[in-house]
């Protein structure tokens, strides 16, 4: 988490996928997000297993923009 230190401390939003109790791991008291959790935004996504072609998906899901015109 240190590399990402600085990136961390510029981002607006961080997206965090970290399901059940595996999201204490990152901020409870003491943990490496714990000073960000303001900036934390749960993702559900489920998975068969992870791996990096899952990773790349959520990727695509979280930057994806949908515009969406009505005739109304």
């Amino acid at each position: 988490m240190e590399e990402a230190k600085d990136h961390l401390n510029k981002s607006d939003i961080i997206f965090l996928h970290a399901p059940g109790l595996n999201k204490l791991l990152f901020l409870s008291k003491q943990k490496s997000l714990q000073k960000h959790a303001h900036k934390v935004r749960s993702i559900e996504y489920k998975s068969s297993k992870a791996n990096t072609s899952e990773a790349n998906d959520l990727m695509q899901k979280i930057i994806e923009a949908q515009v969406k015109f009505s005739d109304e």
